[in-house]
């Protein structure tokens, strides 16, 4: 690929298995799909004011520190249902789980809460993508799109802020 490309090189691995991966010296990224699941699957959907998003950053920063890449976290987003925080990557829990656009808000919120209380001159953070801005459909109520539901205000405030930070 180097003899080819210039450009950044990454690989994107799962939230559980990117610890496993062994290869990450011959990336400059290390990519992230960060579904973490929030609560246990028997647990209440309740979230602690970012302390388990702030746990999972540790995690990556520990990963990235150990293996001296940045993290890019490849994909983050929540589905609008109330299996969100136990199944974040499902967006399609089935016909007896109603949506529910606040826990996508709140889940969403907790992360950027989390991502913003780190250090934004850290180098060990490339950032993040917001997975499925919009619907193909654009309708879909338990999809992860943010566009025209209660997280999309929340989402475009905090990226504004970040981008903010950047620009110091």
């Amino acid at each position: 690929v180097r003899s080819r490309y210039s450009g950044l090189v990454s690989y994107q691995a799962q939230w559980d298995r990117a610890p496993r991966v062994d290869f990450w010296r011959h990336v400059d990224l290390i990519g992230v799909s960060a579904w973490f699941p929030l609560i246990p699957t028997d647990g209440r959907p309740e979230l602690a004011e970012g302390t388990t998003w702030i746990a999972a950053l540790e995690r990556l920063d520990a990963m990235a520190a150990a293996e001296n890449r940045p993290v890019l976290v490849t994909a983050v987003g929540y589905p609008s249902h109330s299996l969100a925080l136990q199944q974040p990557w499902e967006a399609q829990p089935g016909a007896d789980i109603p949506p529910d656009e606040s826990l996508q808000r709140d889940a969403l919120s907790e992360f950027l809460r989390a991502y913003e209380a780190l250090d934004p001159r850290y180098p060990r953070q490339a950032g993040f993508f917001i997975y499925r801005w919009a619907h193909p459909r654009d309708a879909a109520a338990y999809s992860h799109a943010v566009t025209g539901k209660q997280s999309e205000a929340l989402v475009r405030e905090a990226l504004d802020r970040l981008a903010g930070y950047a620009k110091r």
